[in-house]
């Protein structure tokens, strides 16, 4: 999948109500690094660098998604190519508010208040922001506790491969001192009966490899469980 950046400016109500935060969370989950900053003339622009179908997605969540408080009316797309230029995705610029992780509930409701015409019009989308948060909390709560859920089934996926392999191994060690020993028998018995002993040896090489290819096929089935 082809890797790219794109720039973003997204116009709207998209400051305030926790937006970059939102935009991160999603770009963390589909593997796409870059930043989300506010502008002062009140839009947010955001550089997003990554496969290009999982920035379409993002930029799908970001139209269709948005937290309450927000509404994205319009977003300016400008496909570039891709640079490699960041590790992680970032929250930046300052906040309208002036930093909602730093001040208590309090203070944030009456920040809001110079933003609105109606004293209880801004308490109550304070509150509703302040769930929409709590809310996103909870979402990135439940994907932590899925990944390591998952983590736990690979390892063990992990350990029966493992297993398996270990039993195969044994198996082919057996073959081996089977093959040794039917060796000497043959030795021994001479040339009269080789013809027989031969048509012995057959049949248990036979069995064994039927053995082993039952093992691989086993083998394999665990391998594919691991892929997906």
């Amino acid at each position: 999948m082809a890797m790219v950046r794109y720039f973003l400016l997204i116009e709207g109500r998209v400051q305030r109500g926790g937006f970059r935060s939102f935009i991160k969370k999603h770009a963390l989950l589909l593997g796409v690094t870059g930043y989300a900053e506010n502008l002062p003339t009140g839009e947010v622009v955001a550089v997003l660098e990554g496969e290009e179908e999982s920035i379409n997605k993002l930029i799908d969540v970001i139209e269709r998604e948005a937290p309450a408080y927000i509404k994205v009316e319009r977003i300016t797309k400008r496909r570039d190519e891709y640079r490699g230029a960041f590790a992680d995705f970032e929250r930046k610029g300052e906040d309208v508010l002036g930093g909602l992780e730093e001040r208590g509930v309090k203070e944030i409701l009456l920040k809001m208040a110079s933003y609105s015409q109606s004293t209880d019009e801004k308490l109550e989308r304070g509150i509703e922001i302040l769930n929409d948060m709590k809310r996103e909390l909870g979402d990135i709560k439940r994907d932590t506790s899925a990944m390591l859920a998952k983590q736990d089934e690979t390892i063990e996926a992990i350990r029966s491969v493992k297993a398996d392999t270990s039993a195969m191994l044994k198996k082919q060690d057996e073959m081996l001192v089977k093959q040794d020993e039917t060796i000497e028998v043959l030795k021994e018995e001479g040339e009269k009966n080789r013809r027989v002993v031969k048509d012995h040896l057959a049949q248990d090489i036979a069995r064994i490899y039927e053995e082993i290819d039952g093992i691989k096929a086993t083998l394999a089935k665990i391998m594919e469980k691991i892929g997906t």
